[in-house]
């Protein structure tokens, strides 16, 4: 049976590969989307409509949209996807169960998960993972004595004393199947951040962040009794002049009040560097800080 889905554009569709992606449109209303189909089941061309089959598995609700859709960067997609984040966020001000149900998958693969960050293992290679920058940002300026064999060049140096950095890499209270965890919590005039970071070459989109930081916040009681914390706020926090930096000017822009929504209910920071020959100085500020310490700078 054919769905008010039509396909505008083909994404991807590689001889080799699984799944082809495609981008789509509803008829109706005018809102695009992408999906992946298996290529032994369908292929698909331009203006084809799209059997609902296909449509049904972009609205199983096991994660929302799953992050690899909601990471498309097509611009008609990443715009509606950010709009439909704002209106999940203005639903929930009236159903406090709405973005439990909507982000997180009931299937719980483990009933609980607590980390072990007491000391730092070091690395034994270079690299410029995620993980690694968040876990560094945390022991080093934590406790730097077990530093000398990790082979990272440079650290991680906090620069800024107003930002503490509490916790890295931690799990939601169950782990659920494709949900990660909180990529640095972080103390700013006695409010707790639990804060969804990408590295400077990340191209992965301001979608992606507000949704994965979403999930994660719905189920992390524990941090909260460990840390002794009543409240933990939702936050993303990006590189200056990385993609999402760029995004995140371009749609304040473009979309000032679906942004000015997001952001009433996730906080945004932004980490300004300074590379040495030993570290690699970071700065965590409040967007609208850094903003104004720019302004001012330019003058």
């Amino acid at each position: 049976m054919k769905s008010d889905y039509k396909i505008i554009q083909i994404s991807r569709k590689r001889k080799n590969e699984e799944n082809a992606s495609y981008i789509i449109e509803n008829i109706n209303t005018h809102k695009y989307d992408q999906i992946k189909v298996p290529q032994n089941e369908k292929i698909y061309e331009k203006n084809d409509y799209v059997d609902t089959k296909h449509i049904d598995v972009l609205n199983n609700e096991k994660i929302y949209k799953d992050y690899q859709k909601i990471n498309c960067r097509n611009k008609k997609v990443y715009k509606d996807n950010l709009i439909e984040i704002a209106d999940f966020l203005i639903t929930s001000k009236n159903d406090p169960d709405f973005l439990r149900k909507k982000l997180l998958w009931n299937k719980i693969e483990k009933e609980s998960q607590t980390p072990n960050h007491k000391t730092c293992a070091g690395k034994t290679t270079d690299d410029e993972k995620e993980k690694t920058i968040c876990r560094c940002m945390y022991h080093y300026n934590l406790d730097n004595s077990f530093c000398n064999t990790c082979k990272l060049k440079p650290k991680w140096h906090n620069d800024n004393p107003e930002i503490k950095i509490i916790e890295y890499e931690y799990p939601t209270d169950k782990h659920y199947k494709c949900v990660g965890g909180v990529d640095l919590v972080i103390e700013y005039k006695n409010k707790v951040y639990a804060t969804e970071v990408k590295p400077e070459t990340s191209k992965e989109t301001l979608a992606r962040m507000f949704s994965e930081i979403l999930t994660y916040t719905q189920d992390i009681e524990q941090l909260k009794r460990e840390k002794n914390i009543s409240v933990i706020y939702p936050a993303i926090c990006f590189f200056e002049n990385s993609k999402q930096h760029q995004d995140f000017k371009k749609y304040s822009d473009e979309l000032p009040d679906i942004i000015k929504t997001i952001r009433q209910s996730i906080s945004v920071f932004i980490i300004t560097t300074k590379k040495n020959k030993n570290t690699i100085d970071f700065f965590i500020q409040p967007y609208n800080q850094y903003v104004i310490r720019l302004s001012k700078s330019e003058k």
